[in-house]
């Protein structure tokens, strides 16, 4: 499997732990930042991104984004779109970073 699919598949797995903590702090009615987790493609990554949910919302309007830690952009296979200080959001460039980020949505349905 080349690096960029293993990338992919690393933040698509960090995405699905954020849902479930996004899930959690939901129906605890949870208000401010809650700590996600950084959504870059390193296996070992374990940094803490602070954001509220409604950022996080604003995140996962567009399957190909992600929220990462600043310092854990990788140019080649993503572009910042917004930088809020706190993390990144980036958007998985065209080809397979952005085609296994589409796949691997857990809120994606085939219609």
């Amino acid at each position: 499997m080349g690096w960029e699919k293993q990338a992919a598949l690393n933040e698509a797995v960090a995405r699905d732990l954020n849902e479930d903590i996004e899930a959690a702090h939901e129906e605890a009615g949870h208000e401010g930042y809650v700590p996600m987790l950084c959504e870059c493609g390193r296996a070992d990554c374990e940094h803490v991104v602070p954001m509220t949910l409604e950022e996080y919302e604003g995140v996962r309007e567009d399957p190909r984004r992600f929220a990462l830690a600043p310092e854990h952009l990788v140019v080649e296979i993503e572009r910042v779109v917004e930088d809020e200080g706190r993390f990144l959001v980036v958007e998985k460039r065209p080809g397979i970073p952005a085609a296994v980020a589409e796949e691997e949505d857990p809120r994606h349905t085939d219609d």
